[in-house]
Parts: C-alpha cells; sequence; structure tokens
C-alpha cells in the first residue's frame, strides 16, 4: 500500500506565510533585473493584491 500524501498545512501556517514573503521577494527581482527599476510601494502592492486574487477573477 503506497503512503498517504502529506495533509497540506493551512494558508495562514507560518512556513506558508515564510514561503510567500520569499517567493514575492523573488518576483520583485526578477521584475527589477528586467526592467532595470524598482517598482515603487503603489505598484508593488498592487502586484501583490493581484497574485493573492483567486484565480477564478482571472478566467
Amino acid at each position: 500500500m503506497p503512503p498517504l500524501p502529506l495533509p497540506t498545512p493551512p494558508a495562514d501556517s507560518r512556513g506558508t506565510r515564510a514561503a510567500l514573503i520569499f517567493a514575492l521577494t523573488a518576483e520583485r527581482l526578477s521584475i527589477h533585473y528586467e526592467h532595470g527599476q524598482w517598482l515603487t510601494e503603489a505598484q508593488g502592492a498592487s502586484f501583490i493584491a493581484d497574485w493573492l486574487r483567486p484565480e477564478s477573477v482571472f478566467a
């Protein structure tokens, strides 16, 4: 019998929040390297809000 998959941790777990911070930082860095300028605070907030919006909104 194959082992059961581990349950997905809740979205509010500390590890999930830390992973989200690192992913968003990496994304902002990639935008900086691609375009040669930093996002403003407002652009960053808008980008993060779009990133966290459920996918069904974009469909």
